[in-house]
């Protein structure tokens, strides 16, 4: 019972699970060359990205998260999200993930053209964590 009420009052304001210490890198082009970052963290709705770099909140990076533990050319290794920064941290940045309706994800027109949509992310996760053994924490 005690651990709903400190959730309430908790500044951890996340509403899914997040799977921790996995292998993962997320590519962005910022001008330079695309570096892997490392994800610290990240769940179905957004991610904690350790970087250097920073962006005002609400900006929209495009980006690929990549299986840092498979091979260049294997299937579901990367997919592709839009994602919207949500804070700053003393390492790195948290975002929320955009994703679109699987209707958009098909659609050429869409500015999310293929772009990861929620059903998308799940699996890629689902897989990852299940060829990872990792645990999912709150």
């Amino acid at each position: 019972m005690w651990s709903r009420f400190a959730r309430l009052w908790s500044k951890d304001r996340r509403r899914a699970k997040r799977h921790v210490a996995l292998p993962l890198v997320a590519h962005y082009w910022d001008g330079a060359g695309s570096e892997p970052q490392q994800v610290r963290d990240i769940g179905v709705d957004g991610m904690y990205l350790v970087t250097e770099d920073r962006w005002y909140p609400n900006t929209l990076i495009k980006m690929t998260l990549t299986r840092s533990d498979k091979a260049k050319g294997e299937p579901d290794r990367s997919i592709a999200v839009t994602a919207r920064v949500l804070r700053a941290g003393t390492d790195g940045v948290a975002f929320a993930f955009i994703l679109p309706s699987s209707m958009q994800a098909v659609d050429a027109d869409s500015d999310f053209h293929q772009q990861a949509d929620l059903k998308t992310v799940k699996k890629f996760l689902l897989r990852l964590q299940t060829d990872s053994g990792s645990t999912v924490t709150q």
